[in-house]
């Protein structure tokens, strides 16, 4: 069975207004953040344990972009559902995560 992926209403913000940004900058380089984003969720839901835990259970955990100074928060279940908590830059102050499980 396929896992399923959702995101929460933050972390689609946080996608959007950070392609936005991308693409204010240069034209193009917000297709390419999401292009960077998707190949980062494929990996993900390939191997969701295999990126830093951020909460002593390991169910949450932080991966981060190649390209791009961005990190995704997500929440693995026990069905293999992965759960976007999160999308923020990495000099951000990232402690607001906790609220959205």
């Amino acid at each position: 069975m396929t896992p399923r992926l959702s995101f929460r209403p933050g972390a689609r913000s946080e996608i959007r207004a950070a392609r936005r940004w991308y693409e204010a900058q240069v034209p193009g380089l917000g297709r390419a953040f999401l292009g960077e984003l998707d190949a980062t969720l494929a990996f993900v839901l390939r191997h969701p344990a295999m990126y830093e835990a951020v909460e002593p259970d390991g169910a949450v955990r932080r991966a981060l972009l190649h390209r791009f100074p961005y990190a995704l928060v997500y929440e693995a279940a026990s069905s293999g559902d992965i759960v976007v908590l999160a999308c923020f830059h990495v000099r951000q102050d990232a402690q607001d995560w906790p609220a959205r499980r």
